[in-house]
């Protein structure tokens, strides 16, 4: 019976933190043959080296440039890793608060984040595109620095760092990138959400939104959902969370005024969407910093 363990989250994702983690594989250390699924995705570089991946019943041997693209529900192990180099960047594509926009205009985005919210299994085991050493180089120093601020407390630690993951998304799906007009309304979104930025503090109406995007409701409500993920009023409560976070990090406010300055209508309230949306209190995110 060969070895196989499930990777849970709470391996790499801490409740105060975004749910994008980098992991590093050193030359030598990977084991060989341990089949292992996990409930997140997940994107593999190989960086030096080569291997042979296994799927199922299915092998081909990886090697430096290659890209793996692995999401929940796949059983897979890697084989003959002596020299192998790799770096994985974990994340969980369901409730990742990422802003899309014309994100599906490229076409290997969807292999990151598919446009229906699903997570498919892949139907083998081949790599989903190679880079030359320029490309590598330049996609290992952004996930460098991508490390560095997912282990730091610095303020606007997850705005930076939700900037470097987008970068090395971007990167990556531009290397197949077709521009096609169906995809520019996804920029019309941008206004929608920069009003809701500019005007957290105070209580933002569907009506609000409706006449920013200059469009009507229903369509609001369908391309909103198609570009982010999600509705409005999800958006925005989670706009108003990250900037909680901030403020419960970079100042010394106390909830009550924190919940006044991103459109909470008070302390409990604030507290209520915290342990809900982010599996902890306020005082303990503060606590931890």
């Amino acid at each position: 019976m060969r070895n196989f363990y499930t990777a849970d989250m709470f391996r790499y994702f801490k409740p105060e933190r975004l749910p994008i983690w980098v992991e590093y594989v050193e030359k030598g250390t990977h084991d060989e043959r341990l089949f292992h699924n996990h409930e997140f995705s997940e994107i593999v570089i190989i960086l030096q080296g080569s291997a042979t991946h296994i799927i199922g019943e299915e092998s081909c041997k990886v090697s430096a440039g290659d890209i793996l693209v692995l999401h929940p529900g796949v059983s897979h192990a890697y084989d003959q890793t002596g020299d192998m180099e790799m770096v994985n960047i974990v994340y969980d594509p369901l409730t990742l608060s990422l802003p899309v926009l014309d994100g599906y205009a490229l076409p290997m985005f969807h292999k990151f984040f598919p446009i229906d919210g699903s997570v498919p299994m892949p139907s083998h085991c081949a790599p989903v595109m190679h880079l030359n050493e320029a490309d590598m180089v330049r996609v290992y120093e952004i996930i460098k620095n991508l490390m560095d601020e997912l282990m730091g407390l610095k303020p606007g630690n997850f705005f930076l760092s939700m900037a470097l993951f987008m970068e090395i998304i971007v990167y990556l799906a531009r290397h197949e990138a077709i521009m096609t007009p169906e995809h520019q309304y996804r920029f019309v979104i941008g206004d929608v959400i920069a009003f809701m930025n500019r005007n957290l503090k105070r209580n933002i109406g569907i009506p609000e939104l409706v006449t920013a995007s200059k469009m009507s409701k229903r369509n609001l409500f369908r391309k909103f959902k198609l570009a982010t993920g999600n509705t409005p009023v999800e958006y925005l409560l989670q706009l108003r969370l990250r900037k909680a976070a901030e403020m419960l990090l970079a100042t010394n406010l106390t909830l009550g005024e924190v919940a006044m300055e991103c459109g909470f209508c008070d302390s409990n309230y604030l507290c209520r969407m915290f342990r809900e949306h982010m599996n902890t209190t306020p005082g303990n995110f503060r606590k931890a910093k």
